[in-house]
């Protein structure tokens, strides 16, 4: 010992020393990884907690507003927002199962592996839900689409509109990417438009509609199934989305991305169906009030509404093929 208390180490045990501490130091952020990666509450609740009644929030309010107007029953509903990495849940409401517990103002719990992760609507602990992979877009009119999007889904079976899928791989082939591609070209340009202009445009959009179809044996139907699952689905989230210019965010946001997606086989009814959605509207067409008529008479609606130039203001060309190569 020397005068002041402190240990009079060799230089070796001071070496020792300084390493030791430089281990320390650096195993401390491996181990607070290690905890939270085997902790996945605490992992969750720092990333999604402070979020979940947010978001559980503005979807109330949105379907509260909507009243059940847009398609005749109220689209409010179990959400589940889902930390794909921990696999932790938060839901707005209770399950019937005892499987989410409350923590402060939302419920939480974890969703079982044979569960498959996605944005999606699903049966699940004795319920209908619609869940949401996290994180969730962070621009409002993007996050309210999505949302609604989903939770109409949890309601298509109900209004008559039950979930379907078809193959569409004829999409993803020269052709008919090519004529996919011209046709949201022209939606875009009619949605930009208005009076004469729109008219023609649409015109366009259904000829390379068309034309498309007419290349592809089948493709009608199969393209008319998948418009009126997903289609439908962005179509509500969209309309719902709060967004001040519907047809601008259609253009700059669903016809836009649609061309940037690697396959269009699925992806291209999320464009199709808002825009031809608020083309029907805007020329006067009751396409939401057709297939609520057909859930009424119980009869299951799998075609997408009528599409032709007459009906949203303007007669096809009498040579359709021929003036479909020339405005190509």
């Amino acid at each position: 010992m020397i005068g002041n208390g402190q240990t009079n180490l060799p230089r070796g045990g001071v070496f020792i020393k300084n390493s030791m501490t430089r281990f320390f130091r650096g195993l401390l952020p491996a181990a607070l990884l290690f905890i939270l990666a085997n902790c996945p509450d605490l992992a969750a609740e720092a990333i999604t907690g402070r979020e979940a009644l947010q978001y559980f929030q503005e979807a109330d309010a949105i379907t509260r507003a909507d009243g059940g107007a847009l398609w005749g029953v109220s689209l409010g509903g179990g959400l589940l927002l889902v930390d794909p990495a921990t696999r932790i849940a938060y839901a707005n409401r209770p399950d019937s199962q005892g499987r989410l517990a409350r923590v402060g103002p939302v419920l939480r719990g974890e969703i079982p592996m044979d569960v498959n992760l996605a944005n999606t609507a699903l049966d699940w602990a004795g319920g209908k839900w619609s869940m949401f992979l996290l994180p969730l877009p962070t621009e409002r009119e993007k996050r309210a689409t999505l949302l609604l999007h989903e939770l109409w889904h949890r309601v298509q079976d109900q209004i008559g509109l039950p979930a379907s899928a078809a193959a569409n791989h004829h999409l993803d082939s020269r052709d008919g990417r090519y004529w996919l591609q011209l046709e949201w070209r022209a939606l875009a340009a009619a949605l930009a438009a208005e009076g004469a202009e729109r008219t023609r445009a649409i015109t366009d959009a259904i000829l390379f509609r068309e034309r498309r179809r007419a290349i592809f044996p089948g493709a009608a139907g199969e393209e008319n199934v998948m418009e009126m699952h997903e289609g439908l689905a962005e179509y509500t989230g969209v309309k719902l989305s709060g967004a001040p210019d519907l047809a601008r965010y259609v253009i700059d946001g669903e016809l836009k991305e649609a061309a940037k997606k690697e396959t269009f086989v699925r992806s291209f009814a999320y464009a199709n169906g808002p825009a031809y959605g608020l083309l029907l509207e805007a020329a006067g067409a009751s396409w939401r009030e057709r297939s609520l008529r057909k859930r009424i008479s119980r009869r299951p609606c799998s075609r997408s509404p009528k599409l032709n130039s007459r009906r949203m203001g303007r007669a096809p060309p009498k040579n359709a093929r021929a003036s479909t190569t020339a405005r190509a």
